[in-house]
């Protein structure tokens, strides 16, 4: 699946909140000697117990170091899955993707850059490669594009949301000397505007061509006016002409100009000029297309 230059709020996909209904659950098997006690087998169990429980009401996926495949696969009953996932602790709630969905229902994740709580300053452990690349792990199996942010370390588990654009963090989680030396309280409230930063200048461009589009229809309407009003001028003109006052004389001088006559072949009443009749012209009929006379 791709890596995806961008950003979700620039591409309009929101952290839905902790209660929304999602397609299932991703656990990491536990067996690190200093973090679990006994080698991990009262965690093992303890996680096994959990998954089950889970499994009870959605999918569960455990993704497990290669060592430890055969043991998870035996404790766990068949309906849940098991995949190799290489890590270096078992907390995917940190390690692993944010998911974020669209309007469509479309789901990507995010990647936060992980460093084992605290990378060399205050982590827990060394090294933390694997678990930094959990996240891009179960984005690849789940068929989901991703963003990745290789300058700021956050862990999943620091943040909560409620889907509605509210998010709470501590300081402490992200201001530590361990994740982000480099920023600070303020330079991380902004980022939230460098994100919007784009869509801001994107839509600030189209509302300058709708500007422009306004007003080069402006423009069209007083040319189509102008226009209007000489076409009016042109009519009233016709109309003049067409219509001008003509005397009782004039109409007597042209009922005398004009005879009726019968289609010799049609019987249908022809006008025509007393000229032609007295020159006996050929009088062509426009009803039947014989000779009327």
């Amino acid at each position: 699946m791709k890596t995806i230059d961008s950003s979700p709020k620039k591409d309009h996909f929101r952290m839905p909140g902790e209660f929304s209904a999602h397609e299932g659950v991703y656990m990491l098997w536990p067996q690190r000697p200093d973090n679990w006690r006994d080698g991990g087998k009262p965690a093992q169990r303890a996680f096994a117990e959990v998954a089950r429980a889970i499994a009870n009401f959605e999918p569960v996926t455990m993704g497990v170091n290669s060592d430890q495949y055969d043991n998870a696969r035996h404790m766990l009953p068949e309906h849940i899955r098991v995949v190799e996932i290489a890590n270096n602790d078992s907390w995917v709630r940190d390690c692993g993707p944010t998911f974020v969905t669209n309007s469509q229902g479309k789901v990507r994740g995010v990647d936060w850059t992980f460093n084992a709580w605290g990378g060399l300053e205050d982590g827990l452990y060394f090294p933390w490669d694997q678990d930094d690349q959990v996240a891009q792990k179960i984005c690849e199996i789940e068929w989901k594009d991703r963003y990745r942010l290789d300058n700021f370390v956050l862990e999943g588990g620091s943040i909560h949301v409620d889907g509605e654009g509210t998010l709470i963090t501590t300081e402490e989680c992200l201001l530590s000397k361990g994740r982000n030396p480099q920023l600070s309280k303020e330079q991380i409230e902004n980022i939230k505007e460098n994100q919007y930063k784009d869509l801001f200048e994107a839509v600030s461009g189209i509302l300058s061509d709708l500007s422009s589009k306004v007003e080069e229809i402006s423009l069209r309407q007083d040319y189509l006016e102008e226009n209007m009003e000489f076409m009016d001028n042109d009519l009233t003109d016709i109309q003049d002409e067409l219509f001008e006052e003509v005397s009782f004389d004039d109409l007597s001088s042209i009922e005398d100009e004009y005879v009726e006559i019968k289609c010799e072949n049609c019987d249908k009443p022809l006008f025509v000029e007393q000229q032609a009749l007295n020159n006996n012209s050929s009088i062509p009929c426009p009803f039947c297309g014989k000779r009327a006379r």
